[in-house]
């Protein structure tokens, strides 16, 4: 996985890409609130699908997000 990439794709919002409208997780919104790192997970996974990725684990600790993967399309 390209790491500056995907964690582009995690820290931006929808709609910050112009060329992408749809595309961003906004990891902040997720980390703290109740029920946050199932969504953020989910969020993630779809994210990165839609760029071309595969995330075969993601994990949380201590409020910090680890991604493990593959591009898929290249």
């Amino acid at each position: 996985m390209t790491r500056k990439h995907v964690k582009d794709i995690i820290n931006s919002f929808v709609g910050w890409w112009k060329e992408y409208p749809t595309l961003g997780v906004g990891a902040k919104r997720f980390l703290g609130s109740t029920g946050g790192v199932q969504k953020l997970k989910s969020k993630v996974q779809v994210a990165l699908k839609a760029d071309g990725y595969k995330a075969q684990k993601i994990t949380v600790v201590n409020g910090q997000l680890y991604v493990a993967g593959e591009r898929i399309i290249k």
